[in-house]
């Protein structure tokens, strides 16, 4: 029972993630649609189904401090083409394979005073989403 109230207490508390439009602009589909804005409440690896191929990220804000995410060398987090970016905080690995999927991978988050938001801006060309 403890394990149960445990793993439904963390479900709850867990980290907020919000993937949203760094554009305002509705009319640009780079993400499909329903992922726009996301609410997870776990860690874990999530695809994220990209509309285009020659997308790149751009910059990942952190809501709550209101400031971009950096990688462990102080760089500010983006990613041009294949591979993996890897926040300094070590919570978050944003990557891109050579068929141009986009995932996310989200280590668990305990802290229950401490929600985890952020925002990805997706670019294409000058099209942001």
């Amino acid at each position: 029972m403890k394990t149960i109230h445990t793993w439904i207490t963390c479900l709850i508390t867990a980290s907020l993630f919000w993937l949203v439009s760094c554009d305002k602009n509705e009319d640009v589909n780079l993400i499909a649609p329903g992922y726009k804005t996301l609410e997870i409440s776990c860690g874990g690896d999530f695809e994220i189904p990209v509309l285009t191929y020659n997308w790149q990220i751009e910059s990942v804000l952190d809501v709550s401090s209101s400031r971009n995410m950096i990688d462990r060398n102080g760089n500010q987090l983006a990613l041009n083409g294949i591979g993996k970016i890897e926040a300094a905080n070590d919570w978050l690995v944003l990557s891109r394979d050579n068929n141009g999927k986009f995932t996310i991978n989200l280590k668990e988050n305990f802290n229950k005073a401490q929600e985890r938001k952020f925002i990805i801006c997706i670019k294409e060309d000058e099209q942001r989403d």
